[in-house]
């Protein structure tokens, strides 16, 4: 019997290291990518409020899309689209610094 002279070398520590970075930046982008899809994701996604002063409290209930931490408001703005009125508001994660943003569309009745 002859042995195989092909060994399983270890990689570098470094290589280990992009390896596991590369890995992680594409967990990042498909988990924003999920983000994105979800309700409030996108001005296509838009969450229907009733009133603006609901807005920032049901934003606060989000969660970051990466690692599940609490989220800090940072911004509120409002837009037009035709008719439509959307606002915006930007979070960021309180653990990880990821920024998120939420999608409203004002003035849509909810169903009781």
């Amino acid at each position: 019997m002859s042995q195989s002279k092909t060994k399983n070398k270890a990689k570098r520590p470094r290589s280990q290291q992009r390896e596991k970075q590369r890995a992680l930046g594409k967990l990042a982008q498909k988990l924003d990518a999920l983000v994105v899809e979800s309700p409030g994701g996108s001005a296509e996604r838009a969450i229907a409020v009733i009133s603006a002063s609901v807005i920032d409290g049901k934003a606060r209930g989000f969660r970051c899309g990466r690692c599940e931490g609490e989220l800090e408001l940072k911004d509120h703005q409002a837009e037009f689209r035709g008719r439509i009125q959307l606002r915006y508001v930007d979070l960021v994660c309180k653990a990880c610094f990821h920024p998120r943003r939420v999608w409203f569309s004002l003035g849509a009745a909810s169903g009781n």
